[in-house]
């Protein structure tokens, strides 16, 4: 379509982008008059982790949660659902007494994180952000006043660090209790062992152990040590590896079906026992190198060559479980990787401990009876010793988390009175809000304009006519305002030159006839005003011509030319009447008229199908030029096929815009199959001046 068919379309639908342009204004400006001003306020709080992380003990119980409540991989989601916990929101909301359009205080559901519309409806909310998995949060407060927005924020934060110190305190007390209450079981424990050393060394008069005794038993009350230390790092360790696994499954339902095929691989279980031998013989090396020897530096070199081809394999598996992004699954790759090593590292030094224990062991057998059994009640005594001895420093540092001042771990940013969140631009500035409305309606309108286009199932132009109906156009009748509804002698057709051109086009399309019928497809196009004023036009010169009003249901013609609706057509259907008497002369001396007449017919079409119109008809080609015939509408019955049978041809006239295109297919369908020809379409009450 060319940029010129684009405009015609465009202006011929004008109005369209008019009314969309006026209604979005007129909806900008209800919507800026019923909608109040939201205002936000933002607020920030950093948790300094790395604060509070010494002060924990790993010692504890696993059952006291205050230990994993600063873990790093879920300290965060732990502080987040304070802040939206009932203590922190809902104290919020009575605190400052929110309450929404029927007075009643604010829900929690719709409070926290609300949506856009909820908080339009509302006209309060508070938002939590997690800003890029940090340890800072973004507080956003909501209200229709800036001074209440900042108010939200505030308490709430402060609501948060209340909740925080209360949870923090609680928790340190339940470890204090289950520290307490294990170094009485270990004093206990540690002085019945010493006893039982005292009586034995009496019993078997055993007062000196040996030096080897000694070097022994120390070696494996350290290496003991050193196992149980590693035995909780390997737990936590498992834990970590555990939560990365866990923390993938969240937008992932099926991920634990995924990590549960990638861990029976049998690649990657191979990459973790070669891992696990590897570190094991480092571990060994260790023991009687530095880190500097060849051979550990081997060992190391192939530690890191197995490490990224497990990395590489647990990605390569990811990716064709998963659907997400590389970045993704190689995030969630390297971290379980890295969380891997470490189990596997701590698990060789497992390994490489019991050993070095169970060596040491062996040499203890090897003493006699007597001191060997002597050895293992100081081996009892010396790791009880050990263990409370570590208790006795988780006691110490429980103490000085309990005086942890919390104010020293939280970074807060106050936020400031609140700013306009909706609508962005000040009330009063209609003129910017009106020249947006204006723009986004040309947009509408124009989306539109082209869709009706689009739907636009009528007749238009003389293309329409081509491309639609496979016709020629004959003529266009302009749109007349004011058009006299009848006809005189000192009348001047407003149509006069395109009737000429009218039947000059017919001659050149290779038509002439004596006999012409006008049809339409329904009522009200014009039909009766067009034939009339052809009957007018061609009779100025020397023709002489007829013009029959068939119309016998809605009769109009009579009327045109103030004719009197006496005797007519219907008269001499009936046989009422004869030729002579139904013809009406009007003021010209070539144009007569035949009216429809005033008998009632009950049924038109069955009159029409006799002789009688037939022979009417041929009796008047004897005395006429022309024979122009009015019929009524397509859509009211088949009269107007029954007079064009007559050996007319049919001129088929189309109201401008108005006529649908499958109305005026069924009846140019229907002519085309009674074989009546239609020698051109005339377009009436066109808009705009067409050049055939």
């Amino acid at each position: 379509m060319e940029l010129k068919e684009y405009w015609k379309i465009i202006w011929r639908r004008k109005w369209i982008i008019v009314y969309a342009v006026i209604l979005m204004v007129l909806f900008t400006n209800f919507i800026l008059l019923i909608t109040p001003t939201i205002y936000k306020s933002n607020a920030k709080v950093i948790f300094n982790m790395q604060e509070i992380e010494p002060y924990f003990i790993d010692g504890v119980p696993s059952d006291i949660t205050l230990m994993r409540f600063v873990k790093s991989e879920n300290a965060m989601g732990t502080i987040e659902e304070l802040i939206e916990s009932v203590p922190v929101i809902q104290g919020t909301i009575n605190k400052l007494g929110l309450k929404d359009s029927d007075g009643k205080l604010l829900t929690m559901d719709d409070f926290v994180d609300p949506s856009f519309f909820q908080i339009l409806s509302k006209g309060k909310g508070v938002e939590i952000n997690n800003l890029e998995a940090s340890e800072a949060f973004e507080i956003i407060g909501y209200s229709e006043d800036p001074a209440q927005a900042q108010n939200i924020a505030e308490t709430v934060y402060e609501n948060l660090i209340i909740e925080f110190s209360s949870r923090y305190r609680d928790e340190i007390l339940n470890a204090k209790r289950a520290v307490e209450k294990r170094l009485l079981d270990v004093r206990v424990s540690l002085s019945e062992a010493d006893i039982r050393v005292s009586e034995y060394k009496s019993s078997n008069k055993l007062y000196v152990p040996t030096t080897q005794i000694n070097s022994l038993l120390s070696g494996i009350v350290d290496l003991k040590k050193e196992k149980e230390t590693a035995l909780r790092s390997l737990s936590e360790a498992e834990t970590s590896l555990d939560n990365i696994k866990r923390a993938s499954w969240v937008d992932q339902q099926k991920f634990k079906d995924v990590w549960v095929k990638i861990e029976s691989s049998s690649m990657i279980e191979y990459y973790r026992k070669q891992l696990l031998t590897n570190e094991t013989a480092l571990e060994m090396l260790l023991l009687e190198y530095t880190s500097e020897h060849p051979d550990v530096k081997i060992a190391r070199k192939n530690i890191e060559v197995v490490t990224g081809l497990l990395e590489t394999e647990t990605k390569k598996r990811l990716s064709t479980q998963i659907m997400e992004g590389p970045v993704f699954y190689n995030t969630i790759a390297q971290d379980y990787t890295e969380a891997l090593m470490k189990t596997i590292k701590l698990t060789a030094r497992l390994n490489v401990l019991s050993a070095q224990i169970g060596e040491k062991e062996k040499g203890l057998s090897r003493i006699p009876e007597k001191e060997r059994q002597l050895s293992d009640l100081l081996i009892k005594a010396n790791s009880l010793r050990s263990v409370y001895v570590s208790l006795l420093e988780d006691f110490e540092n429980i103490n000085s988390a309990m005086e942890l001042d919390l104010a020293n771990t939280i970074l807060f940013q106050p936020p400031q009175e609140g700013t306009r969140y909706f609508p962005q631009l000040v009330k009063d500035d209609w003129f910017t809000y009106s020249v947006l409305a204006v723009g986004v309606g040309v947009v509408f309108g124009l989306f539109f304009a082209f869709l009706f286009n689009y739907l636009d199932s009528t007749i238009r132009t003389i293309n329409d006519v081509k491309k639609k109906l496979n016709q020629e156009t004959v003529a266009a009748f302009p749109q007349i305002k004011d058009l006299p509804l009848t006809i005189s002698a000192g009348t001047i057709s407003p149509f006069a030159n395109e009737i000429h051109n009218l039947f000059s086009r017919i001659k050149l399309l290779g038509t002439d006839t004596k006999i012409i019928t006008l049809v339409s497809p329904s009522g009200g196009d014009g039909k009766s005003i067009a034939a009339s004023h052809i009957a007018h036009v061609m009779t100025q010169g020397d023709k002489k011509a007829v013009l029959i009003d068939g119309n016998l249901r809605n009769p109009g013609i009579h009327k045109i030319f103030n004719l009197p609706l006496s005797t007519g057509f219907s008269e001499f259907l009936l046989g009422e009447a004869n030729f002579e008497s139904i013809i009406s002369n009007t003021f010209s001396s070539n144009l007569d008229v035949i009216t429809a007449g005033s008998a009632a017919l009950a049924d038109p079409q069955s009159n029409l199908q006799s002789d009688i119109s037939a022979q009417l008809v041929k009796s008047l080609l004897e005395y006429y030029d022309l024979i122009i015939i009015d019929t009524p509408p397509f859509a009211s019955g088949n009269d107007s096929l029954i007079l064009s049978a007559h050996d007319s041809k049919a001129l088929l006239l189309i109201r401008e815009g108005e006529n649908p295109l499958s109305s005026i297919n069924n009846l140019v369908s229907t002519l085309e199959k009674i074989k009546i020809e239609i020698i051109g379409v005339i377009l009436n009450n066109v808009r705009k001046q067409i050049y055939l």
